[in-house]
């Protein structure tokens, strides 16, 4: 309790509190994480194999019908889920003035659904999806339309390029993540959620933080390469830890 007890004090005290969040937070609404040992994406395909960037920008047949055919189904939990007590937490911290916005790793668009209004996804979502060829914009409703009659890959209306989704394959530094970054730098404190901090661009806005004075907090069940850094480490189940630190705060605060 003494360490629920100095997250709340660190966030209720905080001036410009952030908060991180990787796969760890949408586990418990069905979709499973990258990194875990028995996670249903890492058993089946090697995160980074189907995923090269120019196949991606320039909608190689090859690789892009790789990434439809056996990546992009395990992607389909992910838009038909609900938000979970992680992202109801983090919608409150915001209504309550606690955390200035959320930076995700994530894209199944949990946080905007659980209501948070100042979210950077710097790896996209899958709410809709866009042309490789002529950038026409199309919802994801197309695209699962397409795969399902077994047009695949999805060609655009207009110029018959290859549609592909919203999200980045490899990293790339999206608008998200330089506008998400620069909150990070600007923050007091940093909330990391269900994130292994593994990912090099992913470091760089812990290390935004941290350079320019900031406090971290880490709350994840595997170690980080920052723990030894953190003001506060919880490695316990995600869910238990949040909804005692919502209590603590709803309490005392």
């Amino acid at each position: 309790m003494e360490k629920i007890r100095r997250v709340a004090e660190l966030l209720y005290f905080s001036k410009k509190a952030v908060a991180l969040t990787g796969a760890g937070v949408s586990t418990e609404s069905g979709i499973p994480d990258f990194r875990s040992p028995k996670s249903l994406l890492w058993e089946r395909i090697h995160a980074y194999q189907f995923m090269p960037m120019e196949a991606y920008t320039d909608g190689k047949f090859d690789y892009i019908e790789i990434f439809y055919r056996y990546w992009f189904p395990l992607l389909f939990p992910m838009i038909s889920c609900e938000p979970n007590i992680n992202h109801h937490f983090l919608h409150d911290m915001e209504v309550r003035g606690l955390i200035e916005g959320v930076i995700t790793q994530n894209t199944d668009g949990l946080h905007g659904k659980a209501g948070s209004s100042k979210v950077f996804e710097v790896h996209g979502n899958l709410e809709g999806g866009h042309c490789f060829g002529c950038g026409k914009q199309y919802k994801i409703d197309f695209i699962l339309d397409e795969i399902e009659s077994l047009r695949i890959p999805p060609r655009c209306k207009k110029c018959e390029g290859v549609v592909g989704p919203n999200i980045v394959f490899a990293f790339e530094r999206t608008e998200d993540y330089e506008r998400g970054l620069k909150l990070a730098e600007s923050s007091d404190l940093l909330l990391t959620m269900g994130s292994s901090l593994l990912v090099e661009h992913v470091k760089e806005i812990v290390m935004g933080c941290l350079e320019r004075g900031g406090k971290l907090i880490v709350i994840n069940a595997q170690p980080t390469p920052f723990d030894d850094v953190a003001e506060v480490v919880i490695a316990e189940k995600l869910s238990s830890v949040i909804r005692t630190i919502w209590d603590t705060i709803e309490r005392y605060f």
